[in-house]
């Protein structure tokens, strides 16, 4: 056989270039695969597998592929052809399977911290001095910023530094297992990522409300007629639910007779540079990562305020109540947006506040800290960390006891008090 231009083609040995597929959000992509010389200098080195994806047409994937073959043959391969950490990245990330939200903020780390730095060096040139480098200068505020920035870049805490560290781990990870790498640096101890010693030092405190400034605000809101959103109050009060799961929940997911809620989704928002931002469905924490449902048990405060939407939907349109309905919408039947209900917790509490009086004014806090709120007081009431932590749906214990370390004291000296009290001898 003869090629157009009279030279003979050269038969490959198997497995020396294919094409594979993978499954995206986005629908399927093709990976073009081959294997070049580990060294171009030392023939004796052997072979490795070589590999880009993110093709949308396999007919792309064999036309790369076959460019690719025909500068193997021709002896054109070159070190400026080695993958880049940039490239495998984007490759990695094509294929990743998880929530809308997650592969949005890996997007995010990537784009901000890590891609100006490690985007154009060669996966095989990533040591971990050249992690522990990366990181201390992200710390530092001193790290490359994206092209077209030119605003100076600010340091960033540990934590967000050692999330970078987990997700470049993850994708080095993936490249040792497409045998482009023999090992992952971030697995080394000298690539020096914060501690979660660190981590936990550098987050700020949590700032819940007491029970009198808690019952001051709930009393006040179930009257607030121009909040649209009064009763999801309450319930985010009674209940510990996050944000996300609050604007999830449909008339389905409630039983008001048993007094029980089941959180089977969060609605989240997701934003993408250069795109509009939007809210999705997705899995709840509270389920692990997996499908399923989170049931948590309502008291009679909880029930009346979703008893009263109940009332307040069915009045505006009885087809707002419908089981697959969800339950906190506008007047209009509209979803809230994500951030749209942050903003309207915040204005609640600045109204409250211009109408208290000084004595009863009240600390502004996030929406998120009514979930703090929830635990604190129930943790300061003796309720058992692990029913705590069933509640919030936190995945190990180690989570609620690291984030409501805060409530120990409390609760230790009230051991302390009974433990004393039950050794005490019986008076004569």
């Amino acid at each position: 056989m003869t090629r157009s231009n009279g030279r003979k083609s050269r038969r490959r040995g198997a497995g020396e270039g294919s094409i594979g597929s993978y499954e995206t959000k986005g629908g399927r992509r093709y990976r073009a695969l081959w294997h070049e010389p580990i060294d171009i200098d030392d023939p004796d080195a052997g072979k490795r597998l070589a590999s880009k994806g993110g093709f949308v047409e396999q007919k792309e994937a064999i036309s790369y592929l076959r460019r690719v073959l025909t500068d193997l043959d021709e002896g054109k391969l070159t070190r400026s052809k080695e993958t880049t950490f940039g490239e495998f990245a984007a490759t990695w990330l094509d294929g990743f399977r998880g929530a809308a939200t997650t592969k949005a903020g890996y997007r995010r780390l990537l784009r901000l911290h890590v891609l100006p730095t490690l985007g154009p060096v060669p996966l095989k040139a990533i040591r971990p001095t050249t992690l522990a480098s990366l990181y201390q200068r992200l710390e530092d505020g001193t790290a490359a910023v994206e092209d077209g920035d030119e605003q100076p870049r600010e340091p960033i805490g540990p934590n967000t530094v050692r999330k970078c560290h987990t997700l470049i781990g993850a994708i080095l990870q993936a490249a040792v297992d497409d045998n482009l790498l023999a090992t992952n640096s971030a697995r080394y101890r000298r690539a020096n990522p914060p501690t979660a010693r660190e981590v936990r030092s550098a987050k700020p405190e949590i700032t819940p409300w007491r029970a009198e400034e808690l019952r001051l605000f709930l009393n006040w809101v179930v009257d607030e007629e121009i909040d649209p959103l009064r009763y999801a109050w309450v319930v985010a009060a009674h209940t510990g639910v996050r944000r996300g799961e609050l604007l999830g929940l449909r008339w389905g997911d409630i039983d008001l007779v048993a007094g029980s809620i089941s959180v089977r989704r969060s609605r989240v928002q997701v934003r993408e540079k250069g795109q509009v931002t939007r809210d999705v469905e997705s899995v709840p924490k509270s389920a692990g990562g997996h499908a399923g449902t989170h049931p948590i048990d309502i008291d009679d405060a909880a029930v009346a305020a979703l008893r009263a939407q109940l009332r307040l939907m069915s009045y505006l349109d009885p087809r707002l109540v419908a089981r697959d309905k969800p339950v906190f919408v506008g007047a209009d039947g509209k979803m809230f947006v994500s951030d749209q209900v942050t903003k309207r917790f915040g204005a609640a509490v600045r109204r409250y506040n211009e109408q208290a009086s000084a004595p009863e004014q009240i600390p502004l806090i996030r929406l998120h800290d009514l979930r703090h709120t929830h635990a604190t007081l129930l943790l300061e009431a003796g309720v058992h960390p692990k029913v705590v932590q069933e509640r919030l749906g936190h995945s190990t214990i180690a989570i609620t006891m690291d984030l409501y370390s805060h409530v120990l004291p409390t609760t230790q000296r009230a051991a302390a008090d009974a433990f004393g009290r039950l050794s005490q001898a019986p008076e004569a």
